[in-house]
This record gives C-alpha cells, structure tokens and sequence, in this order.
C-alpha cells in the first residue's frame, strides 16, 4: 500500500468518524457524544492526525513545531495536499464538536484540566491562530489570496471551525485567560482585521448588486447565520471584546486613532486647495 492508499484509508476513518459524531449531536445523543469525550484514546489519535505534516522532501511524521506550525499541507504533492487538508478539516470538525460538548456541558465525570481533549486545545490553540494569520498574510501580488484559498472547501472549512475554536475558548477563560492575554492583540490585528477587509465580490456587489451587499453587510454586523469567514471573524471580534480584558479599550483607541491620523492626512492633502 502506496503513501497516497494509506492516507485515502486515514480519510475514510475520518469521515465514518465524522459522520457518527454529527449524528450524534443531531440526535441529542449525549452518551454517544460522552464516550467520545471521554476517551483519552480518541483524543490522542485526532491529535496525532492534526500534528502529521508532510513537509517538500516527502512524507514524515510528528515533526511538531508549535512556533510555527500550521494546519495546511502544502507540500508541493497536489494529491498529497489535498488529502491531508481535507483529513484535517474532517478531524477539526470532529473535535470541534467534542470542544463545543465539553466546555458547554462540562460533565462533571470528564471534564477537568487533565482531560486530554482540554490539554490538546490548550496545545493547538496556537497552532490554529499560525493558520488563520498565515492565511490573513496572503497577498495577491505573491499568488493566492485568502480568499481564492477559501474556495477549496477543505480549507474554507479549517478556516470557520478554527474561529469558531476561538470563539468558544472565549467562554472558558479560568482555562484560556493566558492565551488571550498573550495573543488577543494579535488575533484583532492579524486575523479579525485582514478577514473582514472588503471583498472583491463585495466589491462589485457595490454597484451591480447593492441589496445583496448591504444584506450580508447587515449579517456580518447582527445576525452572523451566514457562517462565512468573515461572519465568523465578526463573532471573533465581539467575543474577544466582550470577553477578554483590554481588548474594548484597545480597539476602541486604535480605531480612533487611525480614523484620527486619517483625517489629519486628508486635510494636509487637501490644503493647498482650500482658499
């Protein structure tokens, strides 16, 4: 069994896996959703999924830097990239679902700091914000954008749960406190604001379709249900604010300073023209 069979047979166990864990949460199946939390053999084997990269010079695993990890593969193997994205966004959608249970529920028999779901978020936390920036970083003039990368499905998807991640650690700061302390200004700087810059298609909905534009507009700033990456930035932004001390104040101060500067620019520019 060559590399690619191998990683086609990881894919399938994603998706049986996926597919039972979805059902049980639409099926409200609480002990279903229970086993899988508080398996610490589950937890370590979708770890151990997200952790695998396939670096340029071939296949390898459990090279592991959280410094500059990210949870692409882009490895220069087409087959091998797609694979993998598309296995990670599968695990990532099903801890997601065992993230969102266990820090919502918080059953008492498994939930505690040692729980090795908690320990694994509290580990990939960083690893997720090193994708979000890497993708907030890319420039048209360097080749794909954030938003071209985001029509590959895979990756669209990796992008929305990993906010959605964040999103819910805001509600568990007695654990997460420190990681926000240490990244909040940078998850506003180098992922809120790059995701909620103005589209291209935006761009043209301007003109050629202003309903639609002022619609989506309007969910990215009330009602979010459009689970986009910019919709699920807009969440980020009021959790982290509304959750995270200094964050309000820091934004809040930026904003008017940049508005400020901008002003004082534009009036620079235009004095020689004023009479």
């Amino acid at each position: 069994m060559n590399i690619e069979e191998k990683l086609r047979l990881v894919k399938t166990w994603c998706i049986i896996h996926l597919d039972m864990i979805k059902k049980f949460k639409k099926q409200k199946f609480k002990q279903g959703l229970k086993c899988f939390a508080g398996s610490e053999e589950y937890a370590r084997l979708f770890i151990s999924i997200l952790k695998f990269i396939i670096p340029p010079q071939g296949p390898s695993g459990y090279v592991f830097d959280q410094e500059s990890m990210i949870l692409l593969t882009q490895c220069g193997n087409i087959n091998y990239d797609l694979l993998m994205n598309e296995i990670k966004s599968k695990v990532l959608s099903c801890l997601k679902i065992i993230w969102v249970y266990l820090f919502k529920k918080k059953p008492k028999s498994i939930f505690a700091p040692t729980n090795q779901y908690v320990l694994g978020l509290q580990q990939f936390a960083p690893v997720i914000t090193n994708t979000l920036i890497y993708l907030g970083s890319l420039k048209e003039s360097q080749g794909p954008t954030l938003e071209s990368m985001c029509q590959n499905g895979h990756i669209n998807a990796i992008v929305k749960n990993g906010i959605e991640v964040l999103c819910l650690m805001t509600r568990d700061l007695e654990t997460f406190n420190a990681f926000f302390m240490a990244n909040g200004f940078k998850l506003y700087l180098q992922v809120i604001v790059p995701y909620l810059k103005i589209s291209e298609q935006e761009r043209e909905n301007i003109e050629s379709n202003p309903k639609e534009f002022v619609n989506y507009a309007v969910d990215v700033c009330e009602k979010q249900e459009s689970k986009t990456y910019k919709s699920q930035a807009a969440k980020l932004l009021e959790n982290i604010v509304d959750r995270v001390d200094g964050m309000l104040s820091f934004v809040v101060k930026l904003n008017l300073d940049i508005i400020t500067h901008l002003l004082i620019q534009e009036g620079q520019n235009n004095a020689p023209y004023i009479a």
